[in-house]
């Protein structure tokens, strides 16, 4: 048999024992349907994302070593289901150090838990390998540099979150679309220091005036 193709097996049945298990724990974690080789995750309101697996933030180490060792696909898409505040320097991250030595493209799903209300500063800093980043509704708050050189080009944050502290996305070149689902706090005009010139901050029709007013530098459109 396939080695790659047992692996997934066991992967995918792992995923199946793990969902079931936090399933009962979180009121947050979406309904899921699994079929032969991935995952459908329903947030409603019409968040969907199918992945290839969903694990817990104690495996990350252990599930990238196995994406670089054991799958060809150049594009993964992935959720992590208990991940909590996360504040320490991003060198201990190891999206970081994934992002450092592997070539491939990730789609994180951040699926919200209790202990999830931060991205704490410096968390995915320099992250390169996240093309794109799902923020869950339980978290209210984005930490300084918290996603400072990503390379990511369009980002939603969710209605909960009430601040968003310096340098969160600054020196992101690829960064032209932002999506305020509401109206949160921004510390200063840094949070989008270096990012591309079309950048684009939609937000409710009601703020936009209020946005202008005090940070005229940046272009923001209703949604």
């Amino acid at each position: 048999m396939n080695m790659n193709f047992l692996n997934r097996i066991i992967v995918l049945v792992a995923v199946l024992c793990f969902s079931a298990q936090v399933m009962a724990q979180n009121p947050f974690y979406p309904k899921c349907k699994i079929k032969y080789n991935y995952t459908e995750l329903n947030f409603g309101h019409g968040r969907k994302f199918v992945v290839m697996s969903v694990i817990p933030w104690s495996d990350l180490s252990y599930y990238l070593n196995y994406l670089t060792n054991n799958v060809k696909d150049s594009e993964i898409s992935f959720a992590i289901s208990d991940m909590s505040r996360w504040d320490n320097k991003n060198r201990f991250m190891p999206l970081n150090r994934f992002s450092q030595y592997g070539d491939k493209q990730l789609n994180l799903v951040l699926i919200g838990n209790p202990s999830l209300t931060v991205i704490g500063g410096n968390c995915f800093e320099d992250c390169t390998a996240l093309k794109s980043v799902y923020i869950p509704e339980t978290v209210q708050g984005i930490g300084g540099n918290a996603f400072k050189g990503c390379t990511f080009n369009s980002i939603t944050i969710p209605a909960n979150v009430k601040k968003i502290a310096d340098y969160a996305f600054a020196n992101n070149p690829n960064l032209v679309e932002v999506i305020f689902e509401g109206n949160p706090e921004l510390v200063s005009s840094s949070i989008f220091d270096n990012t591309n010139p079309d950048l684009t901050i939609y937000v409710k029709k009601k703020f936009i005036a209020e946005y202008s007013k005090r940070f005229p530098n940046l272009h923001f459109k209703a949604l």
